[in-house]
Formats: C-alpha cells, sequence, structure tokens
C-alpha cells in the first residue's frame, strides 16, 4: 500500500484519521478522561466531561455511526454522575438539584430517543421516576 511505504510506520488508518482531523487516540482519550474523573470522585467534573462529549457526538466520524448509542451512554452517565455527587452532598437543596439534573438527562435520552434498546428505555424511566419520586416537592397556589 502506499501509505505503508511513504510514511514508513504509519498506517493507513491512521494516516486516514489524521486527514478527517480526528486522532486515533483522542476519541478514546477523553472518554477515559471521564471515567477517571467518575473513578477518582471528581463527578461535578465527570459530569460536565460527559456531556461535553454528548454534545460532540456528531463531529466524530467513529460515533457518528451509533449516534443515538453514544448519545444514551453519556446522557446516562452524567445522570450517574450527579447522582453520586447528589450522595455526597450535604444540603438538601443541592442534593435536590443534582437528582432533578439526573432526571432532565434520563428524560432527555428517553424523549429525544437516543436509546435504543426497550429495555434501556424502560429503566431508564424507572430510574428518573424513583429519583423524581425521592424529591419531595410540595404544591403551590397562587391567588390574585
Amino acid at each position: 500500500m502506499w501509505c505503508l511505504k511513504s510514511l514508513s510506520g504509519l498506517s493507513c488508518l491512521g494516516v486516514f484519521a489524521f486527514w478527517l482531523g480526528v486522532s486515533p487516540g483522542q476519541v478514546e482519550a477523553s472518554t477515559r478522561v471521564c471515567f477517571s474523573l467518575r473513578k477518582t470522585a471528581q463527578y461535578e467534573r465527570a459530569a460536565q466531561c460527559y456531556l461535553k462529549l454528548f454534545r460532540g457526538v456528531d463531529k466524530h466520524a467513529i460515533w457518528r455511526k451509533d449516534a443515538g448509542l453514544f448519545k444514551d451512554r453519556f446522557l446516562r452517565q452524567a445522570a450517574r454522575s450527579y447522582i453520586q455527587m447528589s450522595r455526597k452532598s450535604r444540603s438538601m437543596g443541592q442534593k435536590n438539584y443534582m437528582k432533578m439534573q439526573a432526571v432532565r438527562y434520563l428524560k432527555l435520552s428517553f424523549k429525544k430517543g437516543y436509546c435504543e434498546a426497550a429495555d434501556r428505555c424502560r429503566s431508564n424511566g424507572l430510574v428518573a421516576e424513583k429519583i423524581e419520586k425521592s424529591v419531595r416537592f410540595t404544591s403551590l397556589a397562587v391567588i390574585t
């Protein structure tokens, strides 16, 4: 092959990825960063990292093929990070805010149809309902 002969050591895939503007390790590196942030209990940064990946799915040639799968995965991971962050929080207001953020992203995945398997959609919905029930709101009637 011409690319193996001319570039001495670089694979054709690497050349093609470079031509597209995406390095082969770039995609994996960002998911690894998010994963390591979550493993080191930096949940807020991990959630923001997963949301950044969610917004960038359409830009990556590798992820674009299964965009729904990756978007669902990143939204679920962001939601899990918010849930774990709510467990660490001490104030009730902050706990509820973090839980509602998790519900927001789980419902977004369900509403947009990113979860391709029926089991996954159902489990996202059940988790969102369970979290919503744990956040207690009171009704407020305003009479003018």
